[in-house]
């Protein structure tokens, strides 16, 4: 999709949850992204179900420590029921943030320059063993997002060099 090469981050998220909550047949899609100030900011969320889109919502990161301590050491992460206690994800699924039991998620970090950047979440309402092409799907889609993290920043960079030569 041509957004994807854009720089408009937020269009390109709307696009990416929505087309893979059909690719995967999820009810819900997150997009998050780190932040400079410690928090993690949702980009876009697409409900299946009513067909919506919200985005806004930020976490502070160290009231989720237990699931951001190893979020970067994980390469994907597959739930098959969501209420596991020792599963890093707990602390989400307690606030509400992910789906309760016996939901299922699909988390697969996104990386830019071998960082983690941010996350895509894929979740079920209900649990759901998710096979090795779910997996290799879900990887596929966040190099697009990656991708499209690093149109926003070369955008922001072109600006600030027009805006530097417009000065001098």
């Amino acid at each position: 999709h041509p957004v994807l090469h854009s720089g408009d981050l937020a269009t390109a998220a709307v696009v990416i949850t929505r087309s893979m909550s059909e690719i995967l047949d999820v009810d819900r899609v997150s997009f998050w992204l780190y932040t400079q100030n410690q928090t993690f900011k949702l980009i876009d969320s697409f409900n299946r179900d009513c067909e919506l889109h919200n985005s806004g919502n930020t976490l502070v990161i160290n009231d989720y420590a237990p699931y951001f301590k190893t979020l970067k050491d994980r390469p994907v992460l597959r739930i098959e029921v969501s209420n596991a206690l020792h599963s890093p994800v707990h602390c989400l699924a307690q606030n509400d943030i992910i789906f309760h039991s016996p939901g299922a998620l699909l988390e697969v970090p996104i990386r830019c320059e071998g960082e983690v950047v941010g996350v895509l979440w894929c979740e079920r309402k209900t649990a759901y063993r998710w096979t090795g092409l779910e997996n290799a799907t879900a990887v596929s889609i966040s190099l697009l997002a990656a991708n499209a993290i690093s149109a926003q920043q070369q955008q922001q960079i072109s600006a600030e060099l027009i805006k530097h030569q417009q000065h001098l």
